[in-house]
């Protein structure tokens, strides 16, 4: 009769407890949360650690139980390691302090998902990198910046051929912490698809050359190819053949299939109303922002409608924008300085100053908006850095202005990196709507006009995939707050 209840209670304790996930990082000491069904008072839950680290599999008891969660401490004098959790009786487990991937950004490919050799590839996720020595997973604080911290000891990567096993490309890493990886890819990395491999300081037996026990890889297939290349060709404005004005300019690059159009120091003054379209792979490429560089000029900018073609803008194919000042002397509500407009893929803007100068006090454009546009297509693979945004200081904002009076604005978009930026408002700092699989560092961003509360100063909603830091916010009015 006795055996009989033990398989009994055996049998229904495997069939009602499930183990779903855990919340992590946790540190030696520090409260682990197990969550799943079925737990409760009669359940104790078996960590083993797992990597070579020192222990064996020991019970953790709960300090609190209920049906979907579990709770209880992780040893104080134990090394940080990753733990498999298991209870008794049950083929489940999960894994505690392993390094989860939750989405990655390959900066300067064309196509989702596709990284290119020797880009940058920004990888997004828990348990990224530990540190043995500090017994934590260390987060980017205030004090860092985009070149640091370092990885700690034991932290690296590996791309493994998804064809041959045997080759293995160790991968660059200037950038570690506990919830983003930056990794270099080699410029001679072969296209093809790969295995990424990283030990987050914890996979104590994986160190090259011995590969004696590899860990789950963070991705499974991570394809790589070269971006198609370039068109090297250089218009000059005011020298090369139909490029007598920048407008011209920029049909006859695009005319020749791509190009770079060159701005020559100096003052290009604009027709009232008169966008600047780039056409597929056209870079338009000033001398600078400054003194002695060049500068765009509208006087008297009536402007148009969002979705129907911004101050400067670009169609749905690669563009680039870089090294110049656009002033906007006037300019109508709602209107960004530049558009990276829907269904845009590829489009790069470095090193470039707006100033939307609206002098009627009626309301201010937007910096630089990305994903405007009726048919709601996904703007991709964007990047946005080193650059900034005055948008009409002291101007008086318009009673329901947000989101489209913001030093920035994206809406629907998915796949960018934004860094490096300043902002100046006039009203809003910033909205993004309806995004995803966005990277945003190093912004300062300051409200200074009339009126600027309670009209989206900093709003966000927020689909899965976000990483903000060094978000650095500030404004005159005490009320406002992110």
């Amino acid at each position: 009769m006795r055996q009989l209840l033990s398989l009994f209670l055996h049998y229904g304790l495997s069939q009602s407890v499930i183990l779903h996930g855990v919340s992590d990082p946790v540190e030696p000491g520090s409260t682990s949360i197990v969550y799943g069904s079925g737990l409760g008072s009669n359940v104790t839950i078996t960590a083993c650690a797992m990597g070579g680290a020192p222990g064996d599999c020991t019970p953790w008891p709960s300090v609190q139980s209920w049906e979907s969660s579990y709770k209880s401490i992780v040893p104080a004098g134990s090394e940080p390691a990753i733990y498999s959790l298991s209870v008794p009786g049950i083929s489940n487990s999960v894994l505690l302090n392993a390094p989860t991937l939750q989405w990655y950004l390959a900066e300067g490919s064309e196509v989702e998902g596709v990284a290119v050799p020797g880009s940058t590839l920004r990888v997004f996720g828990v348990n990224l990198a530990w540190s043995l020595e500090d017994r934590n997973c260390p987060s980017l604080g205030l004090g860092a910046t985009n070149s640091t911290p370092p990885p700690p000891p034991g932290v690296y990567a590996l791309l493994v051929s998804a064809i041959d096993a045997s080759q293995q490309y160790p991968v660059h890493m200037p950038l570690a912490t506990c919830y983003r990886l930056d990794l270099t890819l080699p410029s001679t990395l072969p296209p093809g698809n790969y295995s990424l491999y990283v030990n987050n300081g914890l996979w104590r037996d994986w160190a090259p050359p011995s590969m004696a026990s590899l860990p789950p890889p963070l991705i499974d297939v991570l394809q790589v190819a070269p971006s198609p290349p370039w068109p090297t060709t250089v218009f000059t404005v005011g020298e090369t053949v139909g490029c007598e004005n920048v407008t011209a300019c920029l049909i006859t690059a695009t005319s020749a299939g791509g190009g770079v159009v060159s701005l020559p120091p100096g003052v290009y003054h604009m027709a009232s109303g008169q966008p600047i379209i780039l056409g597929p792979r056209v870079a338009l490429n000033g001398s600078g922002q400054g003194e002695g560089g060049s500068a765009l000029v509208w006087s008297n900018n009536g402007g148009g409608p969002i979705g129907a073609g911004g101050w400067i803008t670009g169609g749905p194919n690669p563009w680039r924008l870089m090294n110049l000042l656009a002033v906007f002397s006037s300019g109508m509500w709602g209107q960004p300085g530049v558009l990276i407009g829907a269904g845009s893929v590829g489009a790069w803007v470095e090193n470039v100053t707006v100033w939307i100068n609206t002098t009627d006090r009626t309301g201010t454009g937007t910096g630089i908006t990305v994903g405007e546009g009726g048919n709601r297509t996904r703007t991709a693979q964007w990047v946005v850095r080193g650059s900034t945004f005055y948008t009409s200081p002291g101007v008086t904002c318009p009673i329901n202005s947000w989101p489209r009076n913001c030093g920035f604005y994206f809406t629907y978009t998915r796949g960018g990196a934004f860094y490096n930026n300043t902002f100046i408002s006039g009203c809003q700092g910033w909205s993004v709507i309806d995004s995803s699989n966005l990277f945003l560092s190093d912004l300062y961003i300051q409200s200074i006009g009339e009126n600027s509360d309670g009209n989206g100063f900093a709003n966000c909603s927020c689909d899965f995939g976000y990483f903000f830091t060094q978000l650095f916010l500030s404004h005159s009015n005490p009320h406002q707050y992110l």
